[in-house]
């Protein structure tokens, strides 16, 4: 039996699936990347944890999101998941954080998606929390 994606009624469910998952897999590949290159003998310590942390954690929050009933509460977690990760994106001068605009430009874009259902409008300022 073939699915198809009704885009009126998804309120950008796959959008932020994809992005978080993307997200995912890209800040976990950056810290790991850390980690693994660096020779000193705390290559496991506390500053690279964080680092792994940081990159990870907004996109599990943002997958964490697909769960929430109300599309305003998601549009509002992947929106500011999405800023987070191009704000991040642009933290290496080495360029190699830069794979984390695809999966922020996903969340900002299942964001927009979620502002669209029917039932965004009674609670629409939330969205300007993650801003």
């Amino acid at each position: 039996m073939a699915v198809t994606l009704n885009r009126e009624t998804d309120g950008g469910l796959s959008l932020g699936r994809i992005g978080a998952l993307l997200g995912i897999l890209a800040g976990g590949g950056l810290g790991s990347l850390r980690m693994l290159l660096d020779d000193s003998p705390e290559a496991f310590g506390l500053g690279n944890v964080a680092f792994l942390l940081t990159f990870v954690l907004p996109f599990v929050l943002a997958y964490g999101a697909l769960r929430l009933d109300r599309s305003m509460m998601r549009a509002a977690i992947w929106f500011g998941s999405g800023a987070l990760a191009i704000a991040g994106s642009v933290i290496a001068f080495s360029g190699v954080s830069l794979v984390l605009l695809i999966p922020g430009g996903l969340l900002i874009a299942a964001a927009l998606a979620a502002l669209r259902t029917a039932d965004t409008s009674p609670e629409w300022p939330v969205v300007l929390i993650p801003i």
